[in-house]
């Protein structure tokens, strides 16, 4: 996973309330950084198909059981990623997907709840 993305945290822990097949076998919560939600709005701007990269590690917590840490971040694809290798021109903004200018935005800063 690349370092230059922000990344979101999390784990799965073994679904103690499973009664069926039908159940999940893990469940957990994703903390989304707000720096991760961001991003991910920037990319809808700009028309990106929005998929989340997963990594996940065996840990064992203080109390014995047995968790997955997790963490994600934006998957891109690999033009985009080649793309922003690219040294960006003097006076270029934070901007990374040039978006400033879209029409009909069906996002904006209000869409952030904090």
């Amino acid at each position: 996973m690349n370092t230059k993305y922000p990344k979101a945290n999390g784990a799965l822990f073994k679904n103690r309330d499973k009664k069926s097949d039908n159940h999940p076998d893990v469940r957990g919560v994703l903390e989304v950084s707000e720096d991760q939600l961001r991003m991910l709005i920037a990319m809808a701007k700009a028309g990106v198909e929005l998929k989340m990269q997963l990594a996940g590690w065996n840990r064992r917590a203080q109390s014995g059981q047995r968790y997955m840490r997790l963490e994600s971040e934006a998957y891109m694809p690999e033009q985009r990623s080649a793309a922003r290798k690219t040294p960006p021109a003097a006076g270029a903004d934070d901007d990374p997907f040039g978006d400033d200018d879209i029409a009909d935005d069906p996002f904006d800063e209000n869409d952030i709840p904090f």
